[in-house]
């Protein structure tokens, strides 16, 4: 069995160097450690993903030069007890039949096969905690098709049918409910653009809906990001974040707002996110951040904020890193108390008692290619 693989990656690899004149390898490792101190001291292993998850994780992205055909590994040093290993593969179809042609176009036409990952809706602008993420549940097979132009816009269509779960010595992949999605984005101006979403069975527990950690009857949002110092042409960095999205299982709905800018040679947001659950209580969220930029190649941050400042005092966290990177190859140290529970390391619910409450100190190196 071992003589096949090799083969077939052999073959592989001959196809993939034959079928483009340059290949594009790119990807990044993450290893670290946690030491958290909440009344006694315990130790994680810290990866891509945060505490105890995606250790020592390796994302390989393969892809020709004219952006035809991409194929992404995820997880491959991931030694838990199934191996699994999370593997996409796109083909811009639009661009391989213009190169069939000796054309070029700014169209694509993206038909991507996406094995034990997720998927996720498009986003105009990125919120803290991913108040905006709109997220498909379950990892199994998916198929998506995304039609768009340049940067113009892009309009994504998915589906993942109902499985079983299949587990051998050669193969694993989780159960999946059966799933659909559609997102689109639109940049209609540089400065401006606005993203929506829908996925029929979405993810609670990982987009801000703490207390809901059961799948969604479906999930629908959009964002917005006006980058005010583009629109405008303004000297320094100044823009505005926009989200709102609504969970129809547990009727809960998150809207947040954020101001971002930078003045040379420091960057900032602050963020506010209103969290009205289906059972007419409501939490909001506050965080505020600040970049430093200036010495090239260091990292230097701090932040501050709290789950909810209506009970601050059982929610609030504070931290910073600190790290340099050099000839690829990234070292860094965070550091961060929370009340209830962590910003950075563990976003457990922070009223729970397994919650990551206390002093963290995490050391990590990622290196990148």
């Amino acid at each position: 069995m071992m003589k096949e693989f090799i083969v077939s990656l052999l073959v592989l690899s001959a196809v993939l160097f034959t079928a483009s004149a340059a290949v594009d390898f790119s990807g990044e490792l993450v290893a670290g450690y946690a030491f958290q101190y909440n009344d006694e001291w315990t130790n994680h292993i810290m990866g891509q993903d945060g505490e105890d998850t995606n250790t020592t994780s390796l994302n390989l992205s393969i892809a020709d030069d004219g952006g035809i055909w991409s194929v992404g590994i995820e997880g491959f040093l991931v030694t838990d007890e199934s191996g699994a290993v999370s593997g996409d593969v796109s083909v811009d179809l639009a661009k391989l039949i213009a190169a069939a042609f000796g054309n070029d176009t700014n169209w694509f036409l993206d038909l991507s096969l996406l094995a034990n990952d997720r998927l996720t809706a498009f986003r105009a602008y990125s919120m803290q905690k991913s108040l905006d993420r709109i997220r498909t549940e379950n990892v199994g097979l998916w198929t998506s098709l995304t039609l768009g132009y340049g940067d113009f816009a892009s309009i994504m269509v998915a589906g993942s049918p109902k499985t079983v779960a299949v587990s051998n010595d050669f193969n694993s992949l989780s159960a999946n409910d059966g799933d659909l999605m559609v997102s689109a984005i639109v940049n209609p101006l540089s400065g401006l653009s606005v993203s929506a979403g829908y996925v029929l069975n979405g993810d609670t527990s990982d987009s801000g809906i703490d207390r809901n950690n059961t799948n969604a009857d479906g999930i629908i949002g959009a964002s917005a990001d006006i980058n005010i110092a583009e629109l405008v042409g303004l000297d320094f960095g100044l823009g505005i974040g926009l989200s709102e999205k609504y969970d129809f299982g547990g009727e809960n709905n998150i809207f947040a707002a954020a101001v971002y800018g930078a003045f040379d040679p420091v960057g900032f947001e602050l963020q506010y996110g209103l969290k009205n659950y289906g059972d007419d209580t409501t939490e909001h969220f506050v965080y505020a951040g600040v970049d430093v930029t200036a010495v090239e190649n260091m990292l230097l941050d701090a932040y501050f904020g709290a789950y909810n400042a209506a009970e601050f005092n059982d929610s609030w966290f504070v931290g910073g890193d600190i790290g340099y990177t050099i000839s690829d190859i990234s070292f860094k140290l965070g550091v961060e108390y929370g009340a209830g529970t962590s910003y950075n390391y563990d976003d457990s619910y922070y009223k729970t008692s397994d919650s990551g409450a206390g002093l963290w100190i995490v050391p990590s190196v990622s290196v990148a290619w």
